[in-house]
């Protein structure tokens, strides 16, 4: 873990106008993020419904077993969050100055609530608290994604530092 520190030390020494584009980039692409799942939760019904069967038809064309529609739709919810846990991790973290699991996930899952709370006012959506523990799940992993990344970031920048000191 000193390697991940050490590296993301270094990312958030960032300071100026460097550290404020960095962070408005980031806030940008969770709005963003948001901004997509929401769109999907606007649908209705039939339109969300149309969406997904088309997809599925197309994914049944290239993969040599079957799933089912639902299935599809719960792995699109679980994606979409884990998109959302990973990308709030990083601006959290960056924001905090520090890593941080637990601000990313509660940010996550309770847009996940207010998304599920949303859908009762679209035509033919329900409001489902397995849907909320899917989406909070999906975060988490996409959370724990981002978490290795860095990890693996912070071994390679260990190693590099290690190299060019060897070298010299």
């Amino acid at each position: 873990m000193k390697a991940v520190r050490d590296m993301t030390d270094k990312i958030f020494s960032i300071a100026g106008k460097k550290r404020t584009s960095l962070l408005i980039f980031l806030w940008a692409a969770t709005a963003i993020v948001m901004g997509i799942i929401f769109a999907f939760s606007a649908q209705s019904a039939e339109g969300s419904k149309e969406l997904s069967g088309g997809l599925l038809a197309r994914i049944l064309e290239i993969i040599p077993f079957e799933i089912s529609h639902t299935f599809l739709r719960k792995a699109a919810h679980f994606s979409e969050y884990a998109l959302l846990g990973a990308v709030s991790f990083c601006t959290f973290s960056f924001s905090l100055k520090r890593k941080s699991l637990f601000f990313p996930w509660i940010f996550s899952a309770f847009y996940a609530v207010t998304d599920e709370v949303h859908q009762l006012f679209i035509p033919g959506r329900a409001c489902r608290a397995f849907d909320v523990f899917i989406d909070s799940m999906g975060a988490a992993s996409g959370i724990a994604f981002a978490l290795l990344f860095f990890f693996i970031l912070g071994l390679i920048y260990k190693s590099v530092k290690e190299h060019k000191t060897k070298s010299n």
